[in-house]
């Protein structure tokens, strides 16, 4: 069995599900009791007004918040969020809580990244599992969670293609799928572009490293 699979005991017999399920009841516990109090800043409400606009007159803001330009669009923020809330409330509108509940399954997603991360680079599952907990408890990190907003979204599509650079093989169709994610995390929030940009680095570089060992084995 491969050091670090999911479902062989780590350190101290726990395993890479146990230390899943823990963090995730942990991160459910943090969203019920975020109910009760008020997390949601301008910014927050200013998605969900965005939100209302995607399937008519798009970006199009009622709301004073540019003052150098006379348009009345938004060029404030990136559109995938709203894009995000405006598609889950057209199946059912939970206000400005759709953007609270769409971080917490984004939450869990970024829990699942995590663990699977840190078992290609050969650390136990509950490594993850304990880097996911020290972030959720970071206080920016949390406090943009529980206010609707798109840090952990960001994350989560970086960590995805962290997972592809990390993996077995590179191919093009991973390495377009990685090209994906790092856009569509730019597109959730214009400073993850230099992650973005160190990220596409290192899939040149190990692509190039790959060819070099591809070429010394047939030499």
């Amino acid at each position: 069995m491969r050091p670090g699979s999911p479902s062989s005991p780590s350190l101290g017999g726990v395993s890479a599900g146990r230390a899943f399920w823990f963090a995730a009841a942990v991160t459910a516990v943090v969203f019920v009791a975020g109910i009760y109090t008020s997390n949601f800043i301008v910014d927050s409400w200013s998605y969900l007004e965005l939100s209302k606009t995607v399937f008519k007159d798009f970006y199009r803001f009622n709301t004073l918040r540019q003052f150098e330009s006379l348009s009345p669009y938004s060029n404030s923020f990136p559109p995938l969020w709203p894009v995000l809330l405006a598609l889950i409330r057209h199946v059912a509108d939970l206000g400005i809580y759709t953007g609270y509940l769409l971080n917490g399954f984004v939450c869990i997603g970024l829990l699942a990244g995590l663990i699977r991360l840190f078992q290609r680079i050969d650390f136990p599952g509950w490594v993850g599992a304990v880097c996911y907990l020290a972030i959720l408890g970071f206080s920016p990190f949390l406090e943009d969670a529980l206010g609707a907003k798109t840090i952990p979204l960001s994350l989560l599509l970086l960590i995805g293609a962290l997972l592809i650079l990390f993996g077995e093989t590179i191919t093009t169709l991973r390495v377009a799928l990685a090209g994906l994610l790092m856009g569509l995390a730019c597109l959730s929030r214009f400073d993850a572009l230099p992650a973005a940009f160190v990220l596409g680095v290192a899939f040149v570089a190990r692509t190039q490293m790959a060819k070099v060992k591809w070429r010394r084995g047939v030499a």
